[in-house]
């Protein structure tokens, strides 16, 4: 009988700078939220860290320094102990990818503790930019750790030779696919997308943690304007993922039998995750929707033997709206 797995502590973290306030870095975005997740724990068995997006691309240069040991200056900062340290590889699924992985050894009985963290400053990083601040980023620790690598995996080379790079031209290419199959014209398929989208920004409008604030209504999020202007085809700039953010998430895993001895009473259970991999962009027989994504929903519904039926509600993550 396996172990069962607990949501034991959870934290975000934001920065409006340079609104207000110290212009952030991702190391103490990370610190901040890790520490809203770890309450008054100061021992975890992993500890691992999402990769941020400047240190996955070959080409970065680092303009205000690269951190060497993201998972030890983490652990240095929270004067957290740990048993083992990941850096994690980044991708829309790696934070829910963690999670399901480190779920599965605590409930292999592998370890009973599992803190996953992530951040992103690119916000602080092109207002600097524009400023002309400095901002030292330059870190390391001694400390070993698990370095996943920055993985290119998901762009096939043909692709590359067409220019195929941005995430918002792969996803315009889908989005189009998807268009098409359903019978929209151009105009159609736009306004389907702003009225997907302007509810999720009235979410955001009344979420502390959102980084635009804004409620949007389906008639901006479909006009081009000087403030929606077209990015790739056939979004425009509210339609997609902003990366200009200050943001940082952390979650805090345990055994049942853990959470209990450090007597945590209102205990959130995990009963179920899955996961799948799509082909390459240009390897796929079908372009208008995610296999993968299938897949992956379909494993976790199986494993936590649930009646969806019964669910009170959906947390759906995407950078687009195709997805």
């Amino acid at each position: 009988m396996s172990i069962k797995v607990v949501i034991a502590g959870a934290g975000q973290a934001i920065s409006p700078w340079p609104k207000t306030g110290e212009p952030p870095s991702p190391l103490s975005l990370q610190t901040e939220a890790a520490r809203n997740a770890l309450g008054s724990h100061t021992v975890v068995d992993v500890l691992a860290v999402v990769r941020t997006t400047e240190d996955s691309v070959p080409t970065s240069t680092y303009p205000y320094g690269r951190n060497l040991n993201p998972p030890g200056t983490l652990a240095r900062d929270l004067k957290l102990t740990t048993r083992e340290r990941i850096y994690h590889h980044v991708g829309g699924q790696s934070p829910q990818e963690l999670v399901n992985e480190m779920a599965n050894r605590i409930a292999a009985g592998e370890i009973n503790s599992a803190l996953i963290v992530g951040a992103e400053a690119v916000g602080a990083s092109k207002a600097a930019l524009k400023k002309g601040l400095y901002l030292d980023w330059a870190d390391d620790d001694p400390s070993e750790f698990e370095d996943r690598g920055a993985s290119l995996d998901w762009i096939a080379p043909n692709e590359l030779r067409h220019g195929l790079m941005s995430a918002a031209a792969f996803y315009g290419i889908m989005e189009n696919a998807q268009a098409s199959m359903m019978g929209h014209s151009g105009a159609e398929h736009q306004q389907a997308m702003a009225e997907l989208f302007a509810p999720f920004s009235a979410v955001a409008a009344d979420n502390p943690y959102a980084q635009f604030p804004t409620a949007r209504t389906a008639e901006f999020l479909a006009t081009p304007s000087p403030q929606n202007y077209p990015t790739s085809d056939p979004y425009l700039k509210w339609l997609m993922a902003q990366d200009d953010v200050n943001q940082g998430a952390a979650v805090l895993l345990m055994s049942e039998a853990q959470a209990k001895q450090d007597v945590l009473t209102e205990l959130t259970y995990l009963r179920g995750g899955g996961e799948a991999s799509d082909l390459l962009l240009s390897h796929r027989l079908v372009l208008s929707r995610s296999q993968a994504m299938d897949a992956a929903v379909d494993a976790a519904v199986i494993a936590s033997d649930w009646d969806l039926s019964t669910l009170d509600s959906f947390d759906l993550y995407s950078c687009f709206p195709v997805a």
